[in-house]
């Protein structure tokens, strides 16, 4: 007796490019660090395509000759400048550059987006963890954040990020445009970044959630953010961490 089981549910499609999008604004002591981490972790998965686009919002600092004297030793990166005042807008406008730099016009569901930040620092293995969910068919992957030892580092500032960044045993709460990845068909077919000045990565996922696209927050998937209580976005991870080092406890990110 033949048993008719269905058609087995199709393969994600293999990821064949990476784009990598940073925004920044008057990072210039911290901007070296994030465009050597990136390079180590594009070196991490070659062959793979990379294509790492930086753009530099109204810095009136030396963030962007940094970046561009960077750039300028490797061809997978790219620097781009404007005066977008927003977060969200720098990252939008960073993914359509990115686009262009694309001379093979790979499809967007075999192109993944990654976003960080220009005061953090990505692991090696950052964009190879990024192909990891790929292959399990995610369409969009919220990472975690740990804090540099830098120069605003402090004991109690450390004492306030253990005490009150939540992580469940598997995954987590969190939404942060400083570790966040995305198909390119996905990130499209919500609308992409939205240009404001904060927020931008939480109202992507929320959109991506209320399409139902499949989603992974993962606890693993880390990047080393600046430890700041003076933040560049308004209500962003700076502030948060403000709030918990030297003010009641509130909801978080």
């Amino acid at each position: 007796m033949n048993v008719d089981v269905g058609a087995a549910p199709p393969e994600p499609a293999s990821i064949q490019q990476l784009l990598v999008v940073v925004p920044a604004w008057n990072e210039e002591r911290l901007i070296g660090g994030a465009v050597e981490s990136l390079r180590r972790a594009a070196d991490a998965v070659s062959p793979m395509a990379v294509r790492i686009v930086i753009a530099c919002d109204s810095c009136t600092d030396r963030t962007a000759s940094i970046a561009r004297a960077r750039a300028a030793l490797d061809a997978r990166f790219a620097v781009i400048e404007g005066s977008w005042g927003a977060a969200g807008a720098a990252r939008r406008a960073a993914v359509e550059r990115a686009r262009l730099l694309d001379g093979d016009a790979i499809p967007p569901e075999l192109t993944w987006l990654a976003t960080t930040d220009a005061d953090c620092v990505v692991p090696d293995d950052w964009l190879a963890q990024h192909l990891a969910h790929t292959a399990d068919g995610i369409d969009a992957v919220a990472g975690v954040v740990t804090l540099l030892a830098d120069d605003d580092h402090s004991p109690e500032v450390a004492r306030a990020f253990h005490d009150h960044y939540e992580l469940g045993e598997r995954s987590h709460r969190h939404v942060h445009g400083a570790n966040l990845g995305v198909r390119l068909s996905a990130y499209d077919a919500a609308g992409g970044f939205p240009a404001i000045v904060t927020g931008e990565e939480h109202a992507l996922w929320a959109e991506l959630r209320r399409q139902s696209f499949s989603t992974c927050s993962s606890i693993s998937l880390r990047v080393a953010t600046s430890s700041r209580l003076e933040g560049r976005a308004p209500n962003g991870f700076a502030g948060w961490l403000a709030l918990r080092a030297d003010g009641p406890v509130v909801a978080g990110d």
